[in-house]
């Protein structure tokens, strides 16, 4: 059965008109003259099922308080289309309280206002507090609280009243680790129950460990969304990268960024009345109050000239009062040309941009032949040596031909020229273990079945089925090795113990299989020295320079 839609944006964007004066707004309604338009959010679409827990991630003004508040109805779209299934709660740092009310005054508005009944919120009240855990400042009054105690009651108020949509903006900031785990234990029951929640922080570890799937807002923009894990890699890859830029080119693509929001009146945006519905707790439609307003179309018109005139006038008479000596005309004139100048982007900072930033890459890679991973993308401060067949994931592209990868062990930057990209299950070779047997050195053909059966067994399981250990050592990556006196068989552990690999010595470098195994190869290095064969659910990499082979679980 298809999961219900709970949310769904379609190029949902949110405009805000900037104006330098009171005046100036007043006069573009009137004389058609375009203020600065900056875009909080552009074109952002996206669907989240019921009982999803989406974490909504991003730097300072990418746009995630103002996603909250679209969610949490408290302000609608400019444009795009925005449906929502279900009662919304928002939960913010003293998002909805009343500061001049008391804790327990800011309960019953709270909750009169989600439509609940006074018996009901009598008996809601006594757990509301509890959770809370405020003390006796539930009875002072909310201005005279702090933010972690705001955040404390935000969260008691809204976890108790059963939203279908939980909205979660940085208000698990603020609180100890206490209350952290105690909220942390009421969301798990949200979505035990099936609950839909938004969860935006700055705090990586907490979006993932909350998040099934995580945007990533960036001025503005979704840069990506999906699973949590390889979202959360992008962004730290990108904070890091945005870190290790001077002061000066962080500047300079914080303003490119700010100029691209503000210019984005200029793209193709659908306008549409932004009207959308959600059901009340009662079940029927809420009327949006677009819809209300065109109700009441011909009375309102005259009621909004009305406040105008009397509006501008207003503005030209304290305006003639700050300068008496100034004549009519001038200040006049002045008013009306009080406007905002266009602000243009340059082509020469766009390329700028274009030529500085990353490109998002997010693709799995192997290791083409060895290489050395480093710790800037100026490939200075060698961290490791990548040696070949090594799996990665491709984060982005820098500079053209630098590769910034995570190795599963640590992050860095290698030469592109190191790295290939690669399809999940790429390259299956048609060949079997008993034809290519001939490169297995003399005494392992007869018997490799039975050594292969010990992959993926313990070191104990290992040691208590063979004979013969000779050594235990370690690999160039640190590896614990268990090394045998026959047939030149070495298990090779990982972390857990658990031989992951199997090494055999001596192999037959002069077999005819050679240039078949390198014709059916997914991988040959450059000098042809390495090759990488996947095979019956099997990986083998083949060293021919040293005359060994690796076999491991595919």
């Amino acid at each position: 059965m298809k999961p219900k839609v709970k949310v769904k944006f379609i190029n949902v964007s949110k405009r805000y008109n900037l104006y330098k004066t009171q005046s100036e707004k007043l006069l573009s309604l009137f004389l058609n003259k375009k203020s600065k338009e900056f875009y909080a959010l552009r074109n952002v679409s996206f669907e989240v099922f019921e009982g999803e827990t989406i974490g909504v991630i991003g730097v300072n003004g990418s746009g995630k308080s103002t996603l909250s508040n679209l969610l949490a109805q408290v302000v609608q779209p400019s444009s795009g289309d925005l449906e929502i299934n279900g009662e919304t709660s928002l939960i913010a740092i003293s998002a909805g309280l009343n500061n001049n009310l008391s804790g327990l005054e800011n309960i019953k508005l709270k909750c009169l206002m989600l439509g609940f009944s006074l018996e009901q919120i009598d008996e809601l009240t006594p757990a509301i507090v509890e959770f809370a855990d405020i003390g006796d400042f539930i009875e002072q009054p909310v201005k005279n609280y702090s933010s972690g105690m705001k955040s404390r009651l935000g969260f008691a108020i809204s976890a108790h009243t059963d939203p279908d949509i939980l909205i979660i903006d940085e208000a698990l900031s603020v609180g100890d680790q206490t209350f952290y785990d105690k909220c942390l234990n009421k969301i798990n029951d949200f979505k035990a129950n099936g609950k839909t929640i938004f969860f935006i922080s700055h705090s990586v570890s907490q979006i993932r460990s909350i998040s099934d799937r995580t945007i990533w807002l960036n001025y503005g923009e979704i840069q990506e969304i999906g699973r949590t894990r390889a979202v959360l890699a992008n962004y730290k890859a990108f904070i890091e990268w945005f870190n290790n830029l001077d002061n000066n080119e962080k500047k300079k693509y914080k303003t490119n960024k700010l100029k691209e929001q503000m210019t984005a009146g200029n793209k193709s945006v659908i306008q549409t009345d932004a009207a959308y519905n959600y059901p009340s707790r009662s079940g029927k439609k809420k009327n949006s109050p677009f819809t209300k307003f065109k109700q009441n179309t011909s009375l309102s018109i005259i009621i909004q000239l009305l406040t105008l005139i009397t509006s501008i006038f207003a503005s030209l008479g304290l305006m003639f009062l700050e300068d008496s000596n100034k004549p009519l005309g001038i200040k006049f004139s002045a008013f009306l040309n009080n406007t905002v100048q266009s602000n243009e982007v340059s082509k020469e900072d766009l390329d700028l941009v274009k030529k500085n930033s990353p490109v998002m890459i997010n693709r799995a890679g192997i290791v083409n032949s060895e290489a050395v991973l480093y710790k800037t993308a100026e490939l200075k401060i060698k961290k490791e040596v990548l040696y070949f067949a090594k799996e990665v994931l491709i984060l982005e592209k820098y500079k053209e031909n630098i590769y910034k990868i995570d190795t599963g062990n640590d992050i860095g930057f290698v030469q592109v020229e190191h790295i290939s990209e690669v399809e999940p299950n790429f390259a299956k070779s048609t060949l079997t273990l008993d034809e290519i047997s001939d490169v297995f050195p003399e005494k392992f053909k007869a018997s490799y079945q039975f050594f292969l059966a010990h992959l993926n067994l313990s070191e104990e399981d290992i040691k208590k089925n063979l004979i013969g250990l000779t050594e235990e050592t370690t690999d160039k990556l640190g590896n614990k090795k268990l090394m045998y006196n026959y047939d030149d068989v070495s298990f090779i552990l990982n972390k857990e113990n658990v031989a992951s690999q199997m090494q055999i010595y001596n192999i037959n470098k002069d077999s005819s299989v050679i240039n078949i195994i390198k014709h059916d190869a997914a991988l040959v290095s450059k000098e042809k020295q390495n090759l990488l064969l996947n095979i019956e659910g099997y990986k083998i990499i083949i060293n021919l320079q040293e005359g060994f082979l690796i076999i491991s679980s595919a």
